[in-house]
């Protein structure tokens, strides 16, 4: 298998072990009222997408959950702290990635390339080191 292959087959391999974890860093609907009727994976989508993007909200793509409710998701989810827990979980889930695919390409890897907040939300996350 050629480099070019393994990062293409590694890539896709990171994008499911991220969805794999995301139900987990997905807050619970709230107890009482309305039951979600919106699939959190479009709204995932939808967050990534304006942050990519780097669009307005009203000019999210009609292919995810509707602007106002990604927006609202989004909103609530900073303003609590679940946005910052989500994006330490997937930096982390990333940096492990990263280090699995250097290891199998042999590559030289120093810990000195690894950034000092990867490790400090490692520790304040208590994940063990790769």
């Amino acid at each position: 298998m050629s480099p070019k292959e393994l990062a293409e087959s590694s890539t896709c391999e990171a994008i499911a072990s991220q969805w794999q974890i995301m139900p987990t860093l997905i807050p619970e609907a709230k107890s009482g009222g309305r039951r979600r009727t919106v699939e959190m994976i479009e709204v995932v989508n939808g967050i990534f997408y304006i942050l990519v993007a780097g669009c307005a909200w009203s000019l999210l793509p009609h292919d995810f959950a509707k602007w106002k409710t990604v927006y609202h998701y989004f909103r609530q989810w900073r303003i609590d702290g679940n946005w910052e827990r989500i994006h330490e979980q997937l930096i982390l889930l990333s940096l492990e990635f990263i280090l699995i695919v250097a290891e199998s390409l042999k590559l030289k890897y120093s810990i000195a390339h690894v950034s000092p907040l990867a490790i400090i939300g490692k520790q304040r996350l208590g994940v063990k080191s790769v």
